[in-house]
Formats: structure tokens, sequence, C-alpha cells
């Protein structure tokens, strides 16, 4: 029986993003290449949960929003499932977006705790 899809949207500022994550050629905000690299990133960080993400890459400001699967496993449980199967960096990467989204959530806030 398939649930009624959630809504997520986070937002944070082109200087807050970290830019480590992006190639070299890109780190410079505000150029296309800056711009696409961010996308590319934070597609990556979704692309564990399915769902849909919408990015929109400005100056000044990076907007997230994400509608998950109503059909797919919920995204807590695609974690625990990575945390089972051993692949502790992907679960790791799926909590931080997660929290990025529930910051206070206590569930998510511990289990980042443990597998780190």
């Amino acid at each position: 029986m398939a649930t009624a899809p959630e809504e997520y949207s986070y937002r944070i500022s082109v200087e807050d993003f970290d830019k480590s994550r992006l190639p070299p050629s890109a780190r410079i905000p505000g150029t296309d290449a800056f711009k696409a690299a961010v996308n590319a990133a934070i597609v990556k960080d979704y692309e564990g949960f399915g769902g849909h993400v919408s990015i929109v890459v400005t100056n000044q400001v990076i907007e997230v929003h994400w509608r998950t699967d109503p059909n797919a496993p919920t995204p807590m449980q695609i974690v625990m499932g990575k945390l089972r199967q051993g692949h502790s960096e992907d679960a790791v990467r799926l909590l931080e977006t997660l929290r990025r989204h529930h910051p206070d959530n206590i569930v998510v806030l511990t289990n980042l705790g443990m597998v780190l």
C-alpha cells in the first residue's frame, strides 16, 4: 500500500556549501561550472533515496526540494539497510542528507553519531 510522498526542503548560502566536494576547477561561486558541480553533488546525495529532487543554485543561495517515492522504503529503512550491509560510508552520506532536513531529529542524530 502506497503512502503519500513526503516533501522536504532546505536552503543554504553558497558560502556555507562545502566546496571541497567540488572539482578544483568548479569552486568559484557564480560560475556555470560551480552551479553544475553543486547540482551534481547534491543529486548524488539523493540518489540512494529515490524520489524526485529539485535544486536551484543562484549566486547567493542553494535551494533543495525533495519529494520521496511513496512506493519505496522510507529514508531510514534505506539507511538501516546500508548499515546492515556494512556500507557505512553510504549510510553516513544518507544520514547527513537527512540531517539537513531534520537537524533536531534524535533518530537521525543518534544513528549518525553511532556510525561515525
